[in-house]
C-alpha cells in the first residue's frame, strides 16, 4: 500500500517537480493538491497565479484539490494556522494514513532534487 501525499502546490516549477517526484516513486500516491489563494486577489498566495490556471493545473494532473483562502497581508502565524487546519480537515477524511510534502527550495538548488523537510 503507497504512503498517502498531501503535497503544497504553489503552481511553480519546485512544485511542479516535487510532483515528478512523488509520481515516479511506487511507494507514495499523491492524494491531492494544496494551496492558498489571498482575498481579494484571488491568486495564488506565493507566486500569483490567477485562480483560474490553478483550476486548469488541477484538472490537467487530475488531481483533486484543496484551497485554503487567507486575508491579504496575512502573518506567517495566520498562514501556518489555516494550512494546518487544512491538513487536519483532509486527514480526517481520509481512511488510511496521509502525509504533507513540501519541496524545500535550498535543498531543490542545491541538488536538483526536491527535499523533504515538510513531511508530517
Amino acid at each position: 500500500m503507497s504512503e498517502r501525499v498531501l503535497l503544497s502546490w504553489s503552481g511553480g516549477k519546485d512544485s511542479s517537480l516535487t510532483l515528478a517526484e512523488l509520481l515516479a516513486d511506487p511507494t507514495r500516491s499523491v492524494a491531492a493538491l494544496l494551496t492558498t489563494v489571498t482575498e481579494g486577489y484571488d491568486r495564488i498566495s506565493m507566486h500569483g497565479v490567477r485562480r483560474t490556471l490553478l483550476l486548469q493545473q488541477a484538472d490537467a494532473l487530475g488531481l483533486p484539490l484543496n484551497v485554503v483562502t487567507i486575508p491579504q497581508r496575512a502573518t506567517n502565524a495566520v498562514y501556518e494556522s489555516a494550512m494546518e487546519a487544512a491538513f487536519d480537515r483532509f486527514r480526517a477524511e481520509e481512511s488510511r494514513p496521509l502525509r504533507s510534502a513540501i519541496c524545500f527550495w535550498p535543498t531543490c538548488a542545491a541538488t536538483g532534487k526536491p527535499g523533504w523537510p515538510g513531511w508530517g
